[in-house]
């Protein structure tokens, strides 16, 4: 079977700088995977370059066998590749409805759109409770519980998370991973996800890469990279 989402010799930087040096990734739908490194690794230019906001220099990404490389940023989103940013980006002054309808900007169908409404409704209550409220007024769990509803409600097929965790207390944490076990098993979601918290992250994902200075310098199941000292002290530093 073909991967969801295959990049291949994967290159990219800003301006005149290289962060990324020939990144092979290859993720099965269903799959979770993790992406984990220190600061400055390019965790984050990865996300953004397969999501299209960061241009790749060279290499290709394939999004279910199709070349999505050459596409601008939306036209990714509508092959249901849709990233969750670090920090959350929500719209501030936007209420939590319309910072969800955003969302399901590229969704057409109108009974799609309130099948997907539904379920982010359900998976996170507070956000029906909250729905008429600008999105400033929430809480940063609350807000990062709304930018994950709102990538929701473009149906994705790989969902991306940038640091779900950062910021967050550790109560709102299992929260939100909470959520996200319940999409893995309710819809086949598949995820890659960049995480600061290295325990949490190793706990959900299937499989793990470690970057290094733009190179995937480990790779391995989720149990190998927690269990094996070396790799826990030289590279995770733990």
């Amino acid at each position: 079977m073909s991967p969801l989402l295959e990049a291949r010799a994967l290159h990219a930087g800003y301006g005149a700088v290289e962060v990324l040096h020939g990144i092979d990734l290859s993720i099965a739908a269903g799959e979770a995977v993790a992406v984990l490194g220190p600061n400055g690794a390019g965790k984050s230019t990865l996300l953004r370059t397969l999501s299209g906001l960061v241009r790749a220099t060279d290499g290709s990404i394939l999004m279910a066998g199709t070349a999505v490389h050459t596409l601008p940023a939306h036209r990714i989103v509508a092959t249901g590749l849709i990233q969750v940013p670090e920090a959350r980006h929500i719209f501030p002054y936007l209420t939590v409805l319309e910072n969800l309808r955003v969302g399901a900007s590229l969704v057409r169908d109108a009974a799609l759109k309130d099948e997907a409404l539904d379920q982010v409704m359900t998976l996170f209550p507070m956000l029906r409770d909250k729905a008429r409220q600008p999105a400033r007024t929430l809480s940063g769990g609350q807000q990062q519980m709304l930018a994950i509803g709102r990538a929701l409600m473009g149906r994705p097929r790989l969902l991306m998370l940038d640091e779900p965790s950062l910021g967050l207390a550790p109560r709102v944490v299992e929260e939100v991973y909470e959520v996200l076990h319940r999409l893995r098993t309710s819809s086949e979601l598949t995820i890659l996800l960049v995480e600061q918290d290295v325990y949490q992250a190793l706990d959900f994902v299937d499989r793990a890469h470690v970057l290094q200075n733009g190179r995937f310098a480990l790779s391995g199941s989720s149990a190998e990279l927690r269990d094996n000292d070396t790799i826990r002290t030289a590279y995770l530093g733990l």
